[in-house]
């Protein structure tokens, strides 16, 4: 009879006290147990190398963190000018429109300004989107003459702004 094997005799037995409770080995003991021989080993290794030895090891050390902080940064970097590509307020026209807006939305905000340019107030939403264009390169902003756009649009909603993302218009101002 083995007392660690789990049968139903050796169950009724614990149940009664007669055996002590079954030691269960988890996947997390094994890697604990691991990861503990593993830091017993280095210290042992640490403990026979002289002053000389160990200060080039921790230069080692520091160079390979370094490196890898900075490979790190340069993906982040480029993931960042990636997504920066516009920062204009570029004008269209009504062929472009489904290509530079509708399809663009797809994968970046677009705001879009409809306009004319006899409008003072539209002269005035030309330079703030022009700036926050700048600001926020990773939205594309566009402007488009209102009737050009929508066909017969009254110049009493000007100016109108449309958000679109996802692929379809969010948002209209």
């Amino acid at each position: 009879m083995n007392p660690e094997e789990d049968t139903e005799w050796n169950d009724i037995l614990r149940k009664h006290g007669i055996l002590g409770p079954q030691i269960k080995i988890t996947q997390n003991d094994i890697y604990d147990s691991a990861v503990a021989r593993a830091q017993e080993e280095e210290a042992t290794r640490l403990e026979r190398l002289d002053l000389d030895e160990l200060a080039e090891l921790e230069d080692s050390e520091d160079d390979q963190i370094l490196e890898h902080y900075r490979q790190q940064r340069m993906q982040e970097m480029r993931a960042q000018v990636a997504k920066e590509r516009f920062g204009t307020l570029e004008q269209i026209s009504e062929p472009d429109y489904k290509s530079t807006v509708t399809d663009a939305s797809t994968d970046v905000w677009v705001v879009v300004h409809l306009f004319r340019e006899y409008i003072p107030e539209c002269k005035l939403m030309n330079r703030f989107l022009s700036e926050l264009a700048q600001e926020y390169r990773a939205t594309k902003f566009v402007k488009i003459v209102s009737v050009e756009c929508i066909h017969n649009y009254p110049d009493a909603n000007l100016p109108t702004l449309l958000v679109y993302g996802k692929g379809d218009m969010q948002s209209q101002m």
